[in-house]
């Protein structure tokens, strides 16, 4: 969000809204990463709050491969926005 100036105001709801912007900001891009992450967090806060026990390893696994790909994809996507240096 910062990449496009825009910050999440407020009182929660940051990561919801971020998965939201992602969406918005270029949906063919990230769209499947926005509603997977989205989901994933509605997951862990019933898992937290309300069923323990909901999420598995295989799954927490295939988050965290997820999310590393991503993160790689941002940083590739800040990079040709010139808004990250070459590592």
């Amino acid at each position: 969000m910062a990449a496009e100036g825009y910050r999440t105001i407020g009182e929660g709801a940051h990561h919801q809204t971020v998965f939201a912007f992602l969406a918005l900001v270029d949906a063919s891009r990230w769209q499947d990463e926005a509603d997977y992450f989205n989901i994933a967090r509605q997951k862990r806060n019933r898992s937290q709050y309300q069923e323990f026990g909901l999420i598995g390893e295989a799954e927490t696994d295939e988050a965290l491969q997820l999310a590393t790909r991503f993160i790689a994809e941002v940083r590739d996507w800040l990079r040709d926005k010139g808004m990250l240096s070459e590592e």
